[in-house]
């Protein structure tokens, strides 16, 4: 609470009918009520603002049930609860993570430089990746869109084409600002081959938005891992930088296992 250090009047300004020298009691009296009125606002403040920050074992993206208990996100099919990262291709082969929005621009530029040559490795057994949506583009673009487009990608996950998916929605990306409808990502999932019985539980999970939890603590992870921008790249648990398609192929191809299989990102 703010504290209040302007100058106090000197003694000599002593209200009318105040004894001699002195304060009078009923002054004495009306300060005392007001410091202890202070100190009651103070201690209310202090003991509202412990948990302003959650503790280190509290998920931000939990939300309330019925009984007011923090309620963990739906976790999406064949995924664990913390682990956000979508793992595709065969296990023991070098990590590639990639952190992309699907809103991002220079993402989709990037999929569109690099996502066959990376579908080819992984089909063919030489490549496992880590897709790590990001949301946080919606901080700047009204509608959140890139939770939204995320949550429908773990929708597709519960239909085994989460790859297809993401790769329908870069294909498909609008203008940065436009947005997708909720018509535009179920189409997309007919796009990816999602079909029959397995594409109307897709669209009944697009439209109740049943992952959009799951998208921000996907969001959480990556900027946890220090992740800011997009699209960022990570091989064997090191940043990936490259210049060009030929330098990224050829690093890409020249890579071993990781020493650890845990050694990207792959929450």
């Amino acid at each position: 609470m703010p504290v209040d250090t302007s100058p106090r009047p000197s003694s000599a300004h002593r209200p009318k009918n105040s004894s001699g020298g002195g304060v009078s009691k009923a002054l004495i009296a009306l300060i005392a009520a007001l410091l202890v009125a202070a100190l009651v606002v103070v201690g209310i403040w202090a003991f509202g603002k412990k948990d302003d920050k959650p503790s280190s074992d509290e998920s931000s993206t939990s939300t309330s049930s019925g009984d007011g208990s923090a309620a963990p996100a739906k976790t999406p099919k064949g995924m664990k609860a913390d682990k956000t990262g979508v793992v595709v291709g065969k296990a023991g082969r070098p990590e590639l993570a990639i952190f992309e929005d699907f809103q991002c621009p220079i993402c989709k530029d990037y999929e569109d430089a690099l996502g066959d040559e990376i579908s080819k490795r992984v089909d063919e057994g030489k490549l496992q990746v880590t897709y790590h949506p990001k949301t946080f583009l919606d901080g700047g673009i009204p509608g959140e869109n890139s939770e939204r487009a995320t949550s429908a990608a773990y929708c597709a996950q519960d239909a085994g084409k989460f790859r297809e998916y993401h790769d329908a929605i870069f294909a498909n990306q609008p203008p940065e600002g436009e947005g997708y409808t909720d018509d535009d990502l179920k189409k997309f999932g007919k796009d990816a081959g999602i079909q029959g019985d397995a594409l109307k539980t897709f669209e009944k999970c697009v439209d109740d938005g049943t992952y959009r939890e799951f998208a921000l603590k996907a969001e959480a992870y990556s900027n946890e891992v220090g992740v800011k921008g997009t699209p960022t790249y990570y091989l064997n648990g090191e940043l990936f930088e490259f210049g060009d398609k030929e330098e990224f192929i050829a690093k890409l191809d020249e890579a071993g296992a990781p020493k650890k299989s845990d050694a990207s990102a792959t929450k």
